[in-house]
């Protein structure tokens, strides 16, 4: 399951929405649809810069051979709520950023992300891990 909960968000006090293959918002003009909608989405789409960003921060020291071998599952699956948490918290600082507002608009805003751990490491197996990972030489 994947989850996104809101919280003081535009028109939104409090809310929470569970994503499936297909999602629908429904409701009175006006109370918050689109940039609930906008909001997931741009959430999900930072899923990956924080994730590959949280694997390549360890490995700026590599010596000699430059060759290094990780379990990457491993890696995340210490830092897994640490990694939702520093996903969560980076995307509602840069709300205002994201909407092109000023930072006032935003600033009790929190959007926090929910996703099964073993759905996660699926989806990033899938779309991440399958092909090696190659990190420039610093020859």
């Amino acid at each position: 399951m994947i989850g996104v909960s809101f919280n003081k968000f535009g028109y939104v006090e409090n809310g929470e929405v569970d994503l499936n293959k297909l999602t629908i918002l429904t409701g009175e003009n006006n109370t918050g649809k689109t940039y609930v909608s906008y909001a997931i989405y741009g959430l999900i789409g930072s899923m990956k810069d924080v994730v590959i960003d949280d694997i390549v921060d360890g490995f700026e020291n590599i010596t000699g051979s430059g060759v290094i071998v990780v379990n990457l599952r491993e890696v995340l699956n210490k830092s897994f709520r640490k990694l939702l948490n520093k996903i969560s918290s980076s995307y509602s600082e840069n709300l205002h950023d994201i909407f092109s507002v000023s930072r006032e608009t935003f600033k009790d805003s929190l959007i926090k992300l929910k996703i099964d751990k073993g759905l996660f490491f699926e989806k990033l197996y899938e779309k991440y891990l399958e092909s090696k990972i190659k990190f420039p030489s610093t020859s």
